[in-house]
């Protein structure tokens, strides 16, 4: 058959939809394999990567935590360590710490029997520092014939004029002031009827002093006491006092005067039960006498009681009664407090290291309980700052033995 014979091609058909998607599938599966090929590949790569990573970063771990186990186990051995030496510390210091609480101890038990102390100096102070007067008295000097000894001269001013050794000239038959020597000291009311105590030598300065004594023997001269007071802290006039009773045994008297009611009397400790050597005391009184008086008046009022020309006071250049009296008048007169430890007690005697000097005689020791243990009478020869005092048990016989008086309260 020629081929322009040849039959004609038989019309083409389009293939169906099925048949369609299967060949676009057949298309693509070798892309799409192509794809998880490598995308497979991928993966691999990625976790082998991932892997070594994680195997670098197991490795790192365990060489950080070998570090970290080094130094756990140094740390552990330094804090073994330390608690070795802590433990020989604490046992080497254990002492030192004992002797550091006890001493703390000591100091606290000392500053609460400072503040005891402080609080009982005050309280008396309050209470009784103005049952406590300034005692003072004049002395006269008498011929056999009772004639007072007077100056023979005077100056200019009517002070005794004085001879060529320096000593103002003295006679019975004299014709100027009668010669008068002033002293002082310091007493305590142990009675609402006026009694108060001192030291016997207070009220009898001459029998203190031996040599004066000789000497007045010699030239036939008599002492006397034309003058005895007592100046009451916040009393405007001095108070009149008589001698009542005279230990013969103890330096202590008796005195007497019509004493304002509001004055406050002393108690006192007879039976000694307060006086423990080792103790606090106060001592009051006036010691150092018109000095330490006049040191504690202001100094522009002082200038109105003295005259600026007068260099040293003394019974011949200054009326020591008449200043005393303007100074009571001026509330000036008041005691002065000591503070110590009693140091020594006999049946006779007390000791005690308060601070005192001539003037405070006859001055009341008080215990920090309020109570009157003695009085002070002299201060310790050789031997500086310690004070000699009387039991106040030594005041009790003269008191009862006083006409008209009763036992002081707080002494039965």
């Amino acid at each position: 058959m020629s081929p322009s014979h040849r039959p004609p091609p038989a019309p083409t058909r389009e293939p169906s939809a099925p048949r369609r998607i299967d060949l676009s599938l057949r298309r693509l599966l070798p892309g799409l394999a192509a794809v998880v090929v490598a995308l497979g590949v991928a993966g691999g790569a990625w976790l082998y990567s991932d892997q070594r990573a994680i195997r670098r970063a197991a490795v790192q771990l365990t060489a950080d935590l070998e570090v970290e186990r080094a130094r756990r186990e140094a740390l552990e051995r330094e804090i073994a360590e330390g608690r070795q030496r802590l433990s020989a510390y604490g046992q080497d210091v254990a002492p030192l710490l004992a002797r550091g609480r006890d001493r703390l101890d000591r100091i606290e038990r000392q500053v609460r029997a400072l503040e005891i102390e402080r609080d009982a100096a005050e309280r008396i102070l309050d209470a009784y520092a103005s049952g406590v007067p300034l005692i003072q008295g004049v002395v006269v000097y008498e011929d056999s014939a009772g004639r007072p000894l007077r100056y023979l001269d005077v100056d200019a001013r009517g002070r005794p004029a004085r001879g060529l050794l320096g000593w103002p000239r003295m006679s019975a038959d004299g014709q100027g002031p009668i010669v008068r020597t002033t002293f002082l000291g310091t007493g305590f009311l142990v009675r609402r009827d006026g009694a108060i105590l001192t030291s016997r030598h207070v009220a009898r300065p001459w029998e203190a002093d031996e040599g004066l004594m000789d000497l007045l023997d010699q030239e036939g001269v008599t002492p006397r006491a034309a003058q005895l007071r007592a100046f009451f802290p916040g009393v405007p006039e001095p108070v009149s006092l008589s001698p009542e009773r005279a230990s013969e045994r103890v330096d202590l008297i008796v005195l007497r005067g019509k004493v304002p009611r509001s004055i406050p009397v002393l108690p006192l400790d007879p039976a000694g039960a307060h006086a423990v050597p080792g103790r606090p005391v106060i001592a009051l009184g006036y010691p150092a006498g018109l000095d330490l008086l006049l040191a504690r008046v202001d100094p522009a009022l002082l200038e109105t009681l003295i005259d600026r020309d007068v260099a040293e006071i003394s019974d011949e250049t200054v009326d020591i009664p008449a200043l005393l009296e303007r100074l009571s008048r001026l509330r000036q007169i008041r005691p002065y407090p000591t503070w110590g430890r009693l140091t020594d007690k006999r049946p006779h005697q007390l000791a005690h290291d308060a601070g005192t000097s001539i003037g405070g005689s006859g001055g009341p020791i008080f215990a920090i309980s309020g109570r009157v243990i003695g009085l002070t009478t002299a201060v310790a020869r050789d031997l500086d700052g310690v004070a000699l005092g009387v039991p106040i048990q030594e005041a009790i016989a003269p008191l009862k033995q006083v006409p008209g008086t009763k036992a002081p309260a707080h002494a039965r």
